[in-house]
């Protein structure tokens, strides 16, 4: 399964652990910043890391394949974090933000957050990134492994 990770690019821990170092765990696996409709030819999926700029958003609806939100806190950190005191205020803004990327599946940290979010009417996967490294790389590696079988 060909799987495409973008986001904003950076030198983030985010974009590197959940970019760079997931893309690297499969050989039909490929991580580009701002991905275009030429990154995205001829791949089975894309998961989206936190954020992208509304332009390539559109290319991958235009596109039409399976897409997958890593959303783990796509809040910008410190600068939101003013703005989601209350679990309302979290909830408010994973729902505007899932509103604009109309995923496939959400991919959350536990089965609370997945809960939550299925409330709102989006599939849900749970995946945890309380492990060591070692194992954080494979449990994940396996999950989007296997979501080939929610497609």
């Amino acid at each position: 399964m060909k799987v495409l990770f973008t986001a904003r690019g950076g030198s983030t821990g985010t974009w590197r652990m959940r970019g760079i170092e997931m893309a690297s765990a499969k050989p039909d696996w490929r991580v580009i910043a701002n991905a275009n409709k030429h990154d995205l030819k001829g791949m089975d999926a894309v998961v989206l890391i936190k954020r992208l700029p509304p332009h390539t958003l559109n290319e991958i609806r235009k596109w039409g394949g399976p897409f997958f939100y890593d959303a783990l806190d796509f809040w910008r950190q410190p600068i939101d974090d003013v703005y989601v005191s209350s679990v309302q205020d979290i909830q408010k803004r994973f729902k505007d933000r899932l509103r604009q990327c109309s995923p496939h599946i959400v991919l959350c940290t536990n089965k609370i957050m997945a809960k939550d979010i299925a409330s709102m009417g989006y599939k849900t996967k749970v995946h945890s990134i309380k492990k060591q490294r070692r194992n954080y790389l494979k449990r994940h590696a396996q999950l989007y492994t296997s979501i080939k079988e929610a497609i």
